[in-house]
């Protein structure tokens, strides 16, 4: 069961069925914990009881519940350090990395994706590697070094076309740091390769965000129509409403009031940061919530 379960979860991470996911794991952790299994692979090359218990932390991060995700992602790191397997230390972190970054908790970010990027490397685990660099890079955009953030950006990518399939998350990280730093036709390739890559593999929750990096990109193109925009973020907004990941979700109220504010519509962008602001401070996301505050500030003025 515990080999078959992680499958699934997996298979549910990557399309977004977070809920599913942190509906399965407590019950197969209870199990290896009930039957003393904890310390057993199950035929996998990373420990089966770790690799659960940050599955199940960064799922509930993804969902807002970053208080509790953030115990299980310790634990996982705690019992692969206790093990001294170092693949099981790489993907914990990983793990991890994934809680830190939906958070917007950049120097955690870069700390834990730099310790996941060191195992890994110990471990030769080429086909994870691109992902750690990659958030690295996600990191350093949250403390605001965009070309230092764009410069692991790039590297993840070409290390994952080396290694494995393309996958939107890759290019949704670099739509971010080019439309950061006004490079908004290169923003706009990455934002729609995300997106194409996600509705080709049925990839829901990717496709919700890349919709929502799409429509923020267009509307602040010259000559960018409104509505073309704002049908993309409400559309992707739909999709993770629907699987209720609070913390993207609420990211595209902050770009939707970006949209509204940049159209010269107030009232609008004003009642889309104040819903974005009260749920980034409820979820504790202080990056995402100086972002708002401050955009509030010029939309006030």
């Amino acid at each position: 069961m515990a080999p078959v379960s992680f499958g699934l979860c997996n298979s549910y991470y990557w399309e977004g069925e977070f809920r599913k996911i942190v509906n399965i794991i407590p019950r197969v952790i209870d199990l290896l914990e009930k039957t003393q299994r904890e310390h057993e692979f199950f035929g996998m090359d990373a420990n089966i009881y770790s690799l659960l218990e940050g599955c199940y932390g960064s799922s509930l991060g993804i969902l807002g519940e970053f208080t509790k995700g953030k115990q299980s992602c310790e634990k996982a790191i705690s019992f692969a350090h206790k093990i001294n397997h170092l693949f099981s230390i790489g993907i914990a972190e990983l793990n991890y990395v994934g809680l830190l970054v939906t958070k917007g908790d950049g120097e955690n970010t870069v700390k834990h994706a730099q310790s996941s990027i060191e195992y890994l490397e110990k471990s030769q685990a080429v086909i994870y590697l691109p992902l750690s660099w990659s958030c690295l890079g996600y990191g350093y955009f949250f403390l605001g070094e965009l070309e230092t953030a764009l410069k692991f950006l790039k590297k993840g990518l070409k290390m994952q076309m080396e290694t494995a399939f393309p996958v939107p998350i890759f290019h949704w990280f670099l739509a971010f740091a080019h439309c950061d730093l006004g490079n908004l036709n290169e923003a706009k390739v990455h934002a729609e390769q995300a997106l194409n890559l996600a509705q080709t593999s049925h990839q829901k929750y990717w496709e919700g965000l890349s919709g929502i990096q799409l429509g923020r990109i267009l509307g602040k193109m010259e000559g960018s129509q409104l509505r073309r925009a704002e049908e993309h973020i409400l559309k992707g907004m739909k999709i993770l409403d629907e699987l209720e990941t609070k913390p993207l979700y609420a990211q595209g109220y902050l770009f939707l009031g970006d949209l509204y504010a940049d159209a010269g519509q107030k009232e609008k962008a004003i009642e889309n940061l104040r819903k974005a602001e009260a749920m980034f401070q409820k979820m504790g996301m202080d990056y995402w919530l100086a972002r708002t505050k401050r955009l509030l500030e010029m939309v006030r003025i």
